[in-house]
This record gives C-alpha cells, structure tokens and sequence, in this order.
C-alpha cells in the first residue's frame, strides 16, 4: 500500500512539474508579446513593420493557445483529481 502510494504521489508530482513548464513558457511567451507591443508604440514603424511584428504576435498567440491546451489536458489528468490525492 505504501508503494502505491509513494507511485501516485511521484506521479501527480511529475504531472505538477510539467505543467509549471508549460506556465513558464507561456509566461516567456507572454512577456515576448508586451516587448512588441512595447515597441510597436514607442516607435514610428513602418505599414510592412507593423504587419510583421503583427504576424509575430499572432504566432506567438497561436503556440500559448496551443500550450495553454496542453496544460487544461494535464489538469485532467487521472493523477490530479482530488479523489487520487493521498492524504
């Protein structure tokens, strides 16, 4: 008994540790945005500039969504749902 629950606790704690991956790098993500926008406002930019750091942002949008996906399938995960935690 004491195995099992020692393998159910490494497990939710590896599914914990990947998702505050997937965090970080959206957080990296997120934080590469503002610089644009940042810079987007503070600097007389040309049309063909601004629809290239557009096109940046919206790339950047596309991989949080795509992480942010995966990070809601771990928080579903067998490993995390209250009735699996040991106490």
């Amino acid at each position: 008994m004491v195995d099992e629950k020692e393998r159910i606790l490494r497990e939710q704690l590896e599914v914990i540790k990947y998702r505050l991956e997937l965090l970080g790098q959206i957080e990296e993500k997120l934080k590469e945005m503002r610089a644009l926008a940042v810079y987007a406002s503070t600097n007389d930019l040309s049309e063909e500039e601004v629809e290239k750091i557009q096109e940046w942002v919206d790339r950047l949008q596309d991989e949080i969504a795509q992480l942010n996906e995966e990070a809601e399938v771990f928080s579903k995960s067998e490993y995390i749902e209250p009735n699996r935690i040991i106490h």
